[in-house]
């Protein structure tokens, strides 16, 4: 390569040049330099060790190359990471060389020393276990694990150091036991045969190994055929092996007496005596014996201990089959058997005793007692006869000697000889593998039963009955059971003779009822039925037919005549022997049965028992077959008819037909306990008083439905027809509307809970019973239609209605109500109800309790109210129907007129009401009534106010009903005649505080402590000459604050009752930093205030000053307001922080309030007059009045003035005030 010497060398600020001058100069290159990093490697088997290689100068893509060039075959190779300049030396086995490395066009040699691992890479071995013991003969492996770095073999070989006590397999390590005595196996390292291990094995005989073996049981008592599972307990030797068995063998010594599984399972086959030898299979002369005792099983021992007879006459449950108890066994000529049982070796599931006659002793067909065992209650029997224990009773069998079959009426057993014997069921082992043995003892008996006859009473509802009581039965309110319908009496001899005798065998059985109840004649009811018995043999069937009494027309059956629609049927009719309309009294129908063969005979009147010869007398007097009667409750009697319906006249009306007609509502609810203006019910009353469950003491449980059907439907008007095309309601709304009232008539269904029903028209008068309880004479059916739509109420007057009254508009508001309502069918006598309430307070006092006065009604058409409050009488408010109106009159309208001087809060609640019940939504209208101010007093100012800042008063106030609202106004002096009478005031109402108001819930009469704010405080009040400013002095300063306390009774437009009190402020307590007669005229150029003016424009000189509600046509509805404000031209600066707009009535006092604040105004220099206006500073407004405080009362042709000032306020809180305009707000 040149370098060039260069000479010169020059840079430019625009550009640059270079100049050379001089001699050429060659340079030669510069050499590369090969680095191995580390320069040399040593390292042991298994190590990695990593090289770099790095060039100097560095190379921009060089190459390298490694090449390992190891002295020993295998010593260590190397291998280049990817093309980089790194490579990784791996050492396998001890030797050296050198790793050749190629890069930059030269080559370097890296040497590499390899070392082999100390003791050749074995770190140690392990035997284990390092102690066993084996039998000679026997044998157990050891193992050995070496311990060597990755690469190295882990073998290992074993041998023995005394082969004549232990041998052992090189490779596997198993150990055989040669003679007694102690041999060290050792365990040698392939890899590094000096490392070692050894292990002691101590080679035992056989018998040291197993300590003892105990068989358990011990000894066994077995019966032929039984068997007994044996178990063995081997303990082994502390030295013993984990391997050593536990194994036992089990032999016999004598198979033929007992024999042995492999398991130890003894099975007996005959008696005699052996032993089971059991040995251990580790050590044969290690063994135990176990005792083997076989014999017969002990046999069964049954025996009678005693007989006794039973003296019991019980009660015969009628509710069951008569002559029996529940199972159907005769319940008289009972004997008690006890039996001791000795179970032996027998185990005993059950004993059963036969009764049998004499000539079939082992007949066991008649069964007459059986004793189930659990194995629990067998084993305690074998115990309390092993120990004499008292716990365990002897078996019990009470014995029905008198037992029959009820369907057939055979007999258990007939009468004569009879033999009780036992059959004991169970496991009784043995050579006969027998279950079951009759007990090896007879008892004789004689057995004298009275031949008789089993009765069942049963009954069958009819069909009407069966839809309400499937069964017909139920237990009334008094405990007794009732059945309805018909009764059936199924009489089925029993014969205790011998067959074929015919002793004792009915030839005809009559069944009598009589109750207390009487007839029509005077009598007690009786019926009577008999019948012959087949002459086949067999029950003999009596039946009573029976049904409910009612009648398709509602009246019940029997009734003395037809006079008021009563019939006559069978029922009460004798020769019919039917129990139709049967009602049982009191004491229950009382049932007689007689027949021949029964009943008249002396011969059986005692039933005996002979035992072992002996005749024992088991119920004295008795005789086992049905008693002489017995009583049965019957109820087929419908239920008891209303002697009147609650058929109100709120709902209904007499015609001149006579009939009773009217309208029910949706709302009407027939089944409602009570009735009111909006809702009616049919309510039945009965006989000794409104009682809802009346069924001439039946079983005295009755449900009422209703039903209504239309009388176009009908054939003839009866409860009957009304029931069958009816439909069954409970409510208005659950029929058809129909708009005349003579659409529907209705009928009352009573049902008992044994499906006795009755119909009966619904009816409006008295209603009269005859003696036996039936409808004498009726009352007038009502009929009805029903009016589901419901009537329409409303205010008429409500949008001008004047629901506040005070005192500026007692005298001419109207605030009474007009009503309005109309219904599509009509309406009742008063079909306007209105609850009212008037709150005031007690005393018309703010100390007074607020109290609640309830509307009483209309005198002279004006609301009156109880003088009463409710806390005074107990009693809250109820509806008051007014408006009085000719029944079915379907439009109309009233005034209710309300005080205006009586103070409170007036509540009205209006509902109209059609003669069906049906209401309008109601219509709630409030008015306030209060003509009297509030007192206002207590009044604080604070110790500092300053200017432009929030400043707090308080004030105390109290009203004779609630207060209002409460806010400050603030005096300043005297106002000039421009600005109104009286003293010149800013009213802060933005910022008043609301105590209370009309139509809520919360009524604050007097208050102490209320806090009255303005935010930001003017200290004083310069009104301008002119448009020149004044000149401000003390006098302009705040006066006298002002609390105004409103009550509640505020209507906008109106003026509310206001109280205030005026209280001076001291001028100590005002901040007057910065207060001078220079505020506006400070001589400097900049803040003095030249100009000050309001002006307003609506654009239209029709009707100049003038703005607009929308009601006059052409006029402006909105104008402008323009504040002016000027000073030196090019100086002056506004110093005012805000400009509002205040408000005035012309025709009221200077009290003003704000109204708005104009925006920030638009400065223009005017170089005419540059000295006093020449900076003028215009802020104009544009303004509607509708919905602000201007649009009260303005309306109907009148009109408001006001007087509109703008106030300039600085950042001292002192303003300055234009000269007024007025501007008339029109309708």
């Amino acid at each position: 390569m040149r370098l060039v010497n260069w000479r010169t060398f020059a840079i430019g600020v625009t550009g640059f040049g270079l100049v050379a001058c001089g001699d050429d100069v060659t340079i030669p290159p510069t050499p590369i330099t090969v680095t191995a990093s580390p320069a040399a490697v040593s390292c042991t088997v298994g190590q990695q060790q990593p090289i770099a290689i790095t060039l100097t100068p560095a190379q921009q893509g060089a190459t390298y190359t490694f090449a390992g060039a190891p002295t020993q075959a295998g010593a260590f190779t190397v291998a280049q990471i990817g093309t980089s300049s790194a490579a990784t030396i791996t050492c396998s086995a001890p030797g050296s060389g050198v790793v050749n490395v190629t890069a930059g066009g030269q080559t370097i040699s890296i040497p590499v020393t390899v070392t082999g691992l100390p003791n050749g890479g074995v770190q140690g071995i392990i035997i284990a276990p390092s102690a066993a013991t084996v039998t000679v003969g026997g044998s157990t492996t050891l193992s050995a694990t070496v311990l060597a770095n990755a690469g190295v073999s882990t073998a290992a070989r074993f041998s023995s150091a005394q082969p004549n006590i232990a041998t052992v397999d090189s490779l596997t390590g198993r150990v055989t036991g040669v003679s007694v005595g102690v041999a060290t196996i050792i365990a040698r390292s392939v890899a590094n045969p000096g490392t070692v291990a050894g292990a002691t094995v101590t080679v035992a005989n056989p018998s040291d190994l197993v300590q003892s073996v105990v068989g358990n049981p011990q000894s066994v008592t077995l019966q032929t055929g039984q068997t007994q599972q044996l178990t063995a307990t081997v303990t082994l030797a502390p030295n013993a092996p984990a391997t050593t068995s536990r194994n036992v063998r089990y032999t016999s010594g004598d198979t033929s007496i007992a024999t042995v599984s492999s398991t130890g399972l003894v099975t007996a086959r005959r008696n005699g005596s052996t032993s089971i030898t059991i040995s251990s299979e580790a050590a044969p002369t290690i063994a135990t014996s176990v005792g083997i005792t076989v014999r017969e099983p002990a046999p069964v021992r049954l025996s009678i201990a005693n007989v006794t007879a039973q003296n019991n006459q019980t009660n015969i449950d009628l509710t069951q089959p008569v002559g029996t108890n529940a199972t159907g066994a005769n319940q008289t000529g009972s004997i008690f058997v006890t039996l001791n049982l000795d179970p032996g070796d027998a185990t005993v599931s059950r004993v059963d005793l036969f009764l049998a006659p004499a000539a079939s002793p082992n007949d066991t067909t008649n069964r007459v007692c059986s004793q189930v065992f659990t194995t629990t209650l067998a084993d305690a029997y074998r115990l309390a006869l092993q120990t004499g224990s008292a716990d365990v009773q002897p078996i019990t069998c009470p014995i029905n000697l008198a037992a029959f079959d009820t369907v057939t009426g055979r007999p258990g057993i007939r009468n004569g000889a009879a033999v009780l014997r036992a059959r004991v069921t169970g496991s009784f082992g043995g050579t006969t593998g027998a279950t079951q043995q009759i007990a090896q003892f007879t008892q004789n008996l004689t057995i004298t039963n009275l031949s008789g006859f089993f009765v069942r009473a049963t009954n069958r509802p009819d069909s009407l009955q069966a839809l309400v009581n499937a069964r017909g039965t139920a237990q009334g309110p008094d405990g007794r059971n009732w059945v309805a319908g018909s009764l059936t009496f199924r009489i089925l001899p029993v014969a205790f003779d011998t067959a074929g005798t015919n002793a004792n065998v009915p030839g005809q059985v009559t069944v009598t009822l009589t109750d207390g109840n009487v007839s029509q004649t005077g009598t007690p009811a009786t019926r009577q039925l008999s019948a012959l018995a087949p002459a086949a043999g067999g029950a003999i069937e009596i039946t009573f037919p029976g049904r409910t009494a009612t009648q398709p027309n509602g009246i019940a059956a029997g009734a003395a005549s037809g006079a008021a629609g009563n019939v006559s049927a069978r029922s009460f009719v004798a020769a019919d022997q039917n129990i139709d309309g049967w009602t049982s009294s009191g004491a229950g129908t009382n049932v007689f049965i007689n027949g021949v063969g029964f009943n008249n005979s002396a011969a059986f009147n005692t039933l005996a028992v002979t035992l072992n010869g002996t005749t024992v007398v088991t119920n004295a007097g008795a005789q086992n077959q049905f008693p002489g009667s017995f009583q049965l409750n019957i109820d087929n009697q419908a239920p008891q008819p209303a002697t009147q319906f609650n058929v109100l006249d709120a709902n209904f009306t007499t015609t001149a037909t006579p009939a009773r007609v009217g309208f029910l509502g949706r709302e009407f609810a027939i089944n409602a306990p009570t009735a009111s203006n909006a809702t009616a019910n049919f309510r039945p009353f009965f006989a000794g008083g409104a009682t809802l469950n009346a069924d001439f003491g039946g079983v005295d449980r009755v449900t009422t439905t209703f039903f209504a059907a239309l009388n176009a439907n009908l054939s003839s008007l009866t409860a009957g027809n009304v029931f069958s095309s009816g439909t069954q309601f409970g409510s208005g709304n659950q029929l058809a509307a129909a708009n005349s009232n003579e659409a529907y008539s209705a009928a009352a269904r009573y049902v008992d809970v044994l499906g006795n029903a009755r119909n009966q028209l619904v009816e409006f008068g008295p209603i009269t019973l005859d003696a036996n309880g039936q409808i004498a004479a009726r009352g007038t059916p009502v009929t009805f239609g029903v009016d589901l739509t419901d009537p329409v109420f409303e205010v008429a007057n409500l949008g001008s209605l004047v629901r506040v009254i005070n005192a500026s508009n007692s005298a001419t508001a109207n605030n009474d109500i007009q009503a309005r309502y109309q219904d599509d069918v009509g309406f009742g006598a008063t079909p306007i109800l209105v609850l009212g309430t008037r709150q005031a307070r007690a005393g018309d006092v703010a100390s007074g309790a607020l109290r609640t006065y309830c509307f009483t009604g209309l005198t002279g058409g004006v609301a009156t109210f109880n003088p009463l409050s409710t806390a005074e009488t107990g009693q809250a408010c109820t509806a008051i129907p007014v408006f009085a109106t000719t029944l079915g009159t379907q439009q109309g309208t009233g005034t209710i007129g309300v005080t205006n001087t009586e103070t409170g809060q007036y509540t009205f609640d209006f509902t109209a009401r059609d003669q069906g019940g049906n209401r309008s939504q109601t219509v709630r209208v409030q008015e306030y009534v209060d003509i009297v101010a509030p007192i206002v007093g207590g009044v604080s100012i604070p110790q500092t106010l300053v200017g432009n800042q929030s400043v707090t008063f308080t004030a105390a106030a109290s009203d004779n009903l609630e207060l209002g609202t409460a806010f400050p106004q603030i005096s300043y002096g005297p106002a000039a005649p421009e600005y109104g009478t009286g003293e010149l005031q800013i009213a802060y109402t933005a910022s008043q505080v609301e105590l209370g108001r009309a139509f809520d819930d919360v009524f604050t009469s007097s208050r102490a402590d209320i806090p009255i704010t303005i935010p930001q405080f003017i200290r004083s009040l310069t009104p301008t000459v002119g448009t020149a400013p004044g000149t401000p002095t003390q006098a302009n300063l705040a006066q006298a604050v002002v609390p105004v306390v409103t009550d509640a009774a505020i209507l906008a437009g109106t003026q509310s009752n206001q109280g205030s009190t005026r209280i001076a402020i001291p001028l100590a307590n005002i901040n007057q930093n910065g207060f001078g007669a220079t505020i506006f005229d400070t001589g400097n150029q900049t803040s003095d205030v030249n100009f000050f003016s309001l002006a307003f424009d609506n654009g239209n000189a029709g009707f100049a000053g003038q703005i607009s509600l929308g009601g006059t046509s052409g006029a402006p509805t909105s104008g402008t307001f323009t504040v002016t404000t000027a000073g030196q031209i090019g100086a002056f600066i506004n110093p005012f922080v805000r400009v509002e707009i205040y408000y005035s009535q012309v025709a009221g006092p200077a009290i003003y309030q704000r109204i708005a604040q104009v925006p920030i105004g638009l400065v223009t220099d005017n170089t005419g007059n540059p000295a006093t206006v020449g900076r003028v500073i215009t802020s104009p407004l544009t303004f509607s009045a509708i919905g602000t405080p201007l649009a009260a009362g303005v309306g109907g042709g009148v009109s408001v003035a006001y007087r509109m000032i703008a106030v300039g306020i600085t950042a001292n809180g002192d303003a300055l005030v234009s000269q007024p305009v007025v501007v008339t707000i029109i309708p």
